[in-house]
């Protein structure tokens, strides 16, 4: 098998990037490139410069993704294929610059060893669904960035301080791009003999260490400024569930919040309180050690391809389960036992440097949708695809790459458009988030009907309506015009909006709307706004409300 894939790498290769070019040409982005690339602020940027500048409302914690998706958007705006072959071809440069590492450190392997390896990093369904997810350009620019990190300091000689330069200025576009990377400058301290003395190798790894704490402190920082998540970085593993359900008082999308007036160090402080605040409890380490076991079992599973490949894995509530968080944990134990060794220390090293950040040792915000995600674990992939494959016996060769190329197969068929890959992933899992990717499709798509049923559907899935189902009815309501439910949507967003003191966009809706609703409603719902504004009491509110029901 070696030296059938060795005579003909170059005809597989090729092949295999025929196939990786078909979901680029996928007509519609996934949810998340809506709401962070082409319905998002990006459009409102005076400059990328904005995005690295701390006292900037437009601050970001990696700013390089955000000034590259700010410079495709302005060129391209909404169409996704350049986005899409770009990210291709950082997935392609990610896998030669592995093969180049994977030479370097396993320098007595054969060439057909070698080729394996790249071939399943390059055609793997977990790189299928990185490079196929637009907004995911964070995770292959880290990457890409991150490879080149360690090319230079495998070439690097004692004396050689072109390529230390080289290298550090790597590392830190590496972790502007994203902070997946934040655990690198640990594989630095294992590079001793690449320096003429003691003092100065622990110097420049120290230097290296301090770099990584001030962003992971800014990464921080950037969830409680940008998405309200100081009271969940804190929460134990079993409370992310809970977490998960929109509440009436959380903003529609990622609201800006103004840094003015706030001292940078005084943000640096709060970041490193909420840090420090997720280790303090030793009930919530436990769980945490369990869920990194758990989750790193799931990884695993999916990496020898025997594992669902979806969009995001089920819901939290769903993986809480006996059955998920005993076999998966032992799974993980079980391969970390069996693939140690004096001879795969680095590989192994690099694997848990690259999974630690995204086990749910710490927090990760979008944990509470799900648990597992699999552009979570591109960048420890390739290294967990070392150990499995690399001077291992044919047969375990030949039985991992016919599991994988097969899914590979599968998956690419059934990324050849969104609506298909949303599906695929619904027929697998059961997942609300995914109800919401699939109903931006139909609005994309202009399908208002369907959108309409999707936003139903995941209000059901999510045990009531929600401030995004309940503005997204009444947009299809609006663009449709969908039969007999304008005047129930706009009643339900009105009353939401009302409800949380948001009287002046309740009074905006109700002028440009108002005439689909009868006059008695209009004056009504006018007594329900003066209410609220002169008394801001949910009592009197409530009053109102109940005497204008009870008279329909």
């Amino acid at each position: 098998m070696m030296r059938y894939f060795s005579k003909h790498k170059y005809i597989i290769s090729t092949l295999a990037f025929i196939t990786l070019v078909l979901p680029s040409l996928n007509n519609l982005p996934y949810g998340d490139d809506n709401q962070f690339i082409f319905d998002s602020f990006l459009q409102y940027v005076d400059s990328i410069f904005s995005f690295w500048n701390p006292k900037s409302n437009f601050f970001k914690s990696w700013p390089l993704s955000y000034s590259v998706l700010t410079v495709m958007f302005n060129t391209f705006e909404q169409n996704v294929i350049p986005y899409r072959i770009l990210n291709l071809i950082l997935h392609l440069g990610n896998s030669f610059l592995f093969l180049s590492f994977l030479k370097k450190i396993k320098p007595s392997g054969k060439d057909g060893g070698y080729f394996i390896v790249f071939l399943l990093f390059l055609i793997h369904p977990i790189s299928y669904f990185t490079h196929n997810w637009i907004f995911q350009i964070k995770t292959l620019l880290c990457m890409f960035f991150t490879l080149l990190f360690l090319n230079l300091i495998e070439r690097k000689k004692k004396d050689d301080n072109l390529i230390e330069l080289g290298a550090f200025t790597s590392f830190i576009l590496a972790i502007n791009s994203k902070i997946a990377c934040v655990l690198l400058p640990f594989y630095l301290l294992t590079k001793r003999e690449n320096y003429k003395t003691r003092i100065g190798h622990l110097s420049i790894t120290a230097i290296y260490f301090l770099v990584s704490g001030y962003y992971g402190l800014v990464n921080v920082k950037g969830i409680d400024s940008f998405f309200e998540e100081k009271t969940r970085a804190s929460q134990s593993i079993v409370e992310y569930p809970n977490s998960g359900k929109v509440s009436e008082d959380e903003p529609d999308g990622p609201e800006l919040k103004s840094y003015v007036g706030v001292p940078f160090k005084e943000q640096l402080r709060h970041s490193l309180q909420n840090l420090g605040g997720q280790f303090t409890k030793l009930e919530s380490l436990r769980e945490k050690s369990l869920l990194s076991l758990f989750t790193f079992g799931r990884y695993m599973a999916s990496t020898v391809g025997i594992s669902t490949f979806a969009l995001l894995y089920e819901s939290n509530y769903e993986s809480l389960n006996i059955y998920n968080f005993v076999v998966f944990p032992l799974m993980g134990f079980l391969f970390l036992l069996f693939s140690f060794s004096k001879d795969r220390i680095k590989e192994t090293g690099l694997l848990l440097i690259f999974f630690i950040p995204v086990s749910g040792l710490f927090y990760i915000p979008y944990m509470k949708y799900s648990y597992i995600s699999h552009h979570w674990f591109y960048m420890a992939l390739p290294f967990a695809l070392t150990l499995i494959i690399f001077d291992r016996s044919k047969w375990v060769k030949l039985i991992v790459c016919s599991s994988i190329c097969t899914h590979f197969l599968v998956t690419s068929f059934n990324l050849t458009s969104t609506e298909k890959a949303i599906d695929y992933s619904l027929n697998k899992v059961k997942n609300p988030l995914l109800f919401a990717y699939k109903m931006e499709t139909f609005e994309k798509q202009k399908r208002y009907e369907g959108g309409h049923k999707m936003a139903q559907m995941l209000a059901m899935a999510n045990g009531e309506d929600t401030p995004i189902t309940t503005k997204t009815k009444l947009r299809m309501s609006i663009e449709g015009p969908l039969d007999n439910s304008l005047v129930r949507d706009l009643r339900e967003y009105l009353n939401f909006l009302i409800s949380t003191d948001k009287e002046i966009k309740a009074s905006i809706f109700l002028d440009k709307l108002g005439k689909a609703l009868s006059y008695e409603e209009r004056v009504l719902y006018r007594a329900m706004l003066q209410t609220k504004i002169r008394k801001n009491s949910k009592s009197n509110l409530e009053k109102v409300h109940e005497i204008f029901f009870s008279t329909k």
